[in-house]
């Protein structure tokens, strides 16, 4: 009798298995992003193919200082989010997808150019000063006593 209540809990838990796995709402397996690539200050389409409760919008992801943000949007497929940060941002489902997008600046950032002029200044003034220095034909004078072994 024993045996025979056992296979039948084991039939019935088979049987009632794919029912439990209904409830659930389906998970977004894809995001979608309209333009491909944003802007900061712009707004951005982000579309789902699935219902979704809330967006992770991480910025800087896989650094020491990242910035999360939860976007709450209630269940709906799609989300008009507008980002303030320029640079990499994941943008993810939580337990679904993820993407990656790069944010680019809405304007050429001024500290970014003098930071490229200084940088050249410095490399190509420092390698024409050693070229003319090199090819001056001045030697430096030496002093043997301050090299014994030559």
């Amino acid at each position: 009798m024993l045996r025979m209540t056992r296979a039948l809990c084991l039939v019935l838990f088979c049987l009632a298995a794919p029912a439990f796995g209904q409830d659930a709402a389906p998970v977004a397996t894809t995001i979608s992003v309209l333009p491909e690539s944003p802007v900061v200050g712009e707004a951005v389409a982000l579309t789902f193919d699935a219902p979704v409760d809330a967006v992770v919008v991480t910025y800087r992801p896989n650094s020491a200082i990242p910035v999360v943000d939860t976007v709450r949007i209630g269940g709906f497929t799609s989300i008009k989010w507008t980002p303030t940060e320029a640079g990499v941002v994941r943008v993810a489902v939580p337990g679904g997808p993820s993407r990656n997008l790069s944010i680019r600046f809405a304007e050429l950032p001024l500290a970014g150019v003098f930071v490229l002029i200084m940088a050249g200044l410095i490399l190509f003034g420092g390698a024409s000063w050693a070229m003319a220095k090199l090819l001056s034909g001045d030697m430096p004078k030496t002093q043997p006593e301050l090299r014994p072994d030559t």
